[in-house]
């Protein structure tokens, strides 16, 4: 009797582990079948920031196009009450201005570009407005985040949302993230951080009761499977910065179509911001004159300009620099040697936009300032200048070793970190020397990340190594910025760079791996052949990394690589090659990949069964 219970019991558990694979195996078509539902908002935050500027509208379009659902933007605001997106106190990190934007007017903050620091493709890029940014959403059909930055602007904000008529479009975070405590009854939703393995179906329930949406951050995760997850979860927002993994997952090749806000609309903001302005300086005649924004009065102008009051001082100079006046840059250069500081460091940062070669030499001179702001509007009207006037190579020399000069001799980091992002217009040797030695002795990470992003401008192979070896340092949170750039300077130098960025994929540091890979994809076909020689590589997490790569870039080349790695020992590897191969498509990868289908990783399979159905799908759409 206990033999044939024994034997009875037996075949029950065969019959059951029969049952469970079988579940198993028909999870996963099932699975791979259909794509994940689209109900969750994918939130980029700042936009796309692997290729674009952050905050701009430029992030912002590329953003959409890649399938983001939202955005998320921090918001301050300047002198003169504008609510303008940007992340830091100050436009020294993002433009190539300098100042605090709450000591800032609106019509200052427009003249600087928010883009070419990023690449010569997203030169003029401005500093955009709240209210261009919610008819942007508004247009395009997406949510916004609004990360207020900044105390006592909450009420201008929410004004703003409201005009628009876009506050079921909007979740309010920073100094707004609790709104309701300010307007008891708005019909929003605060948002609820929580990690993928925390949420559960009655914990989402209760937050929806509670006017909550579950939010999950994947900022610096470019993983699909962690996407995929906070979707099966029922998650309500995703909040990412690597949003070119979203298309991937609903397998569409093709880029979103953007819409633009009608001009018209553009326009009458515009039209009602400069009224407001003129309102502002009604209101508060002491801090801004009205013979700032007039531009013919340069007597006025003057008088304002040798004031004590910053701001005036500040505008008026610029308003001299772009008069009608002929002698607009002899009247600044008269003010260089002012007693005050003030006047000398406005009559300074006014010149480089009057766009005249007179005067180069005076700001040389200035350079031997005693205050540091002065040598500072000096440095950067000079970089301005060499990009906007026509100069003898000699001239440009002069300018260069001037400003290496300063770099070298300035124990200031202000003064050292405008020396440096100015050296990128200044791009011969000698600028390149003096920012690989920056690279390797300043002690300041600031200083050492604008060295990197010139290096990257100038695209020149010598700054591969000295770029490699500061992507690769590992000091921390202080570092991240500097190594950020360093990454993409890489990128930009091309070809040169990427045996160094393949031998990246091997750091020890997960953040670095991820960004040689992204930026050997940036890069594009020339990296295909050191990726196909990388998938043999004996650590796995390379191998996994270039087959992810090979996959984004999808060059043809890499299908016969791929199907070998497809038998590689590890599952990772295998999973991503699976991955790859359904991205770039070939119909010649079908046979291996049918025999795969019962590859013990239970990811695996279900990775070559996607990647066997996308195949499939571009045949017939072909």
């Amino acid at each position: 009797m206990t033999l044939l219970y024994q034997i009875i019991c037996n075949k029950a558990n065969y019959f059951l582990v029969f049952l469970t694979i079988s579940a198993l195996f028909s999870c996963n078509e099932a699975f791979s079948a259909s794509t994940p539902d689209r109900k969750i908002i994918f939130i980029a935050y700042q936009g796309v920031l692997e290729m674009a500027p952050e905050n701009t509208f430029a992030a912002f379009r590329k953003a959409v196009e890649f399938g983001a659902t939202g955005l998320m933007v921090e918001v301050r605001r300047t002198k003169d009450k504008k609510i303008v997106l940007v992340h830091d106190a100050t436009i020294d990190r993002t433009t190539d201005g300098r100042g605090r934007i709450d000591q800032m007017l609106y019509d200052e903050l427009r003249l600087y570009d928010a883009g070419s620091w990023r690449g010569k493709e997203f030169k003029g890029e401005k500093v955009p407005l709240l209210s261009e940014t919610l008819q942007f959403a508004k247009v395009n059909g997406i949510k916004l985040i609004l990360d207020v930055k900044q105390f006592g602007i909450e009420r201008a904000v929410l004004d703003l949302v409201k005009e628009a008529d876009m506050l079921e479009s909007v979740y309010f975070w920073g100094k707004l993230r609790n709104i309701k405590k300010l307007e008891p009854g708005l019909p929003v939703y605060s948002l609820k951080f929580l990690k993928s393995k925390e949420i559960t179906k009655e914990m989402i329930e209760f937050a929806h009761t509670e006017r909550n949406h579950i939010i999950v951050k994947l900022i610096d995760n470019d993983d699909r499977e962690a996407l995929i997850k906070c979707i099966n979860k029922k998650a309500d927002v995703a909040l990412l910065n690597y949003p070119q993994i979203i298309n991937d997952i609903y397998h569409e090749n093709s880029l979103k179509s953007v819409k633009e806000p009608d001009p018209i609309v553009f326009l009458e903001l515009q039209k009602k911001d400069a009224e407001s302005t003129t309102k502002v300086q009604s209101e508060d005649d002491e801090n801004i004159s009205d013979a700032i924004f007039i531009r013919d009065e340069t007597s006025t102008l003057i008088n304002v300009l040798t004031e004590e009051n910053v701001e005036n001082s500040r505008m008026a100079a610029l308003a001299i620099a772009g008069s009608l006046n002929d002698n607009k840059a002899m009247i600044l250069i008269e003010h260089l040697n002012d007693k005050h500081e003030l006047v000398r460091r406005n009559a300074a940062w006014g010149l480089g936009f009057a766009a005249d070669k007179r005067g180069v030499q005076p700001l040389l001179e200035l350079l031997e300032d005693k205050d540091n702001e002065v040598k500072r509007n000096a440095i950067m009207s000079l970089k301005k200048l060499s990009n906007s006037i026509e100069l003898t190579d000699e001239e440009k020399d002069l300018i260069t070793n001037k400003i290496i000069e300063v770099l070298n001799k300035s124990t200031d980091i202000g003064v050292r970190y405008d020396a440096a992002r100015a050296l990128s217009d200044l791009g011969n040797n000698e600028a390149i020397h003096q920012l690989i030695k920056t690279l390797k002795t300043d002690s300041d990470w600031s200083v050492k990340s604008v060295a990197a992003q010139a290096l990257g401008k100038i695209g020149d192979k010598q700054g591969t190594k000295p770029l490699l070896n500061l992507f690769t340092e590992d000091e921390g949170i202080e570092a991240s910025w500097a190594r950020k750039q360093a990454g993409w300077a890489l990128a930009n130098i091309g070809v040169d760079a990427i045996n160094g960025l393949v031998a990246a994929l091997s750091d020890n540091e997960k953040s670095a791996r991820r960004k040689a890979s992204w930026a050997l994809i940036k890069i594009g076909k020339p990296a295909v052949p050191a990726l196909v020689l990388a998938l043999k590589h004996v650590d796995k997490n390379v191998r996994k990394l270039a087959a992810i790569s090979l996959g984004w870039i999808r060059d043809e080349y890499a299908v016969k690589a791929l199907l070998w790695e497809l038998k590689d020992r590890e599952p990772e590897p295998r999973l991503a090659a699976a991955w790859a191969l359904g991205r770039i498509g070939d119909p010649k990868a079908l046979e291996t990949l049918e025999s795969k289908r019962r590859d013990r990783s239970f990811s695996v399979r279900r990775n070559v069964i996607e990647a066997i159905n996308r195949i499939k799908d571009k045949q017939k759409k072909d």
